[in-house]
């Protein structure tokens, strides 16, 4: 049986409207410092080295639901540079969703890498 891993963060988000809108230095600024938060919450998860995955995010905020993708590029590359993942192409990420949960506690979001076998 495989093993999924869920990572929970509870906090502002960033839109892909925000991602377009804003001042290149303020939007960098917003994406590094989630860089930094995903990349302490995937360290403290203990996730070990994946070969292929898939990506199941739930979210309770403000946003539309395709609104939030800049956040799964965030943590997928975080999944990256953390030695987690080799690369993020489509080979190795098969593919995401994405649902609204209003169970969640408000402006949470819910990563949970699923490590498949090929």
């Amino acid at each position: 049986m495989i093993t999924a891993y869920t990572i929970t963060y509870t906090g502002k988000g960033f839109s892909l409207n925000e991602a377009y809108s804003q001042h290149w230095t303020k939007a960098k600024t917003k994406k590094d410092e989630l860089k930094n938060i995903f990349k302490g919450l995937i360290e403290e998860s203990g996730i070990p080295e994946i070969t292929f995955f898939k990506l199941d995010v739930r979210f309770n905020a403000r946003y539309d639901v395709d609104n939030i993708t800049p956040m799964l590029k965030l943590f997928v590359d975080q999944l990256r540079y953390s030695e987690i993942i080799t690369e993020d192409t489509k080979d190795i990420y098969t593919g995401f969703s994405v649902t609204a949960d209003s169970s969640l506690g408000k402006n949470t979001y819910s990563f949970k890498v699923i490590p498949l076998e090929k």
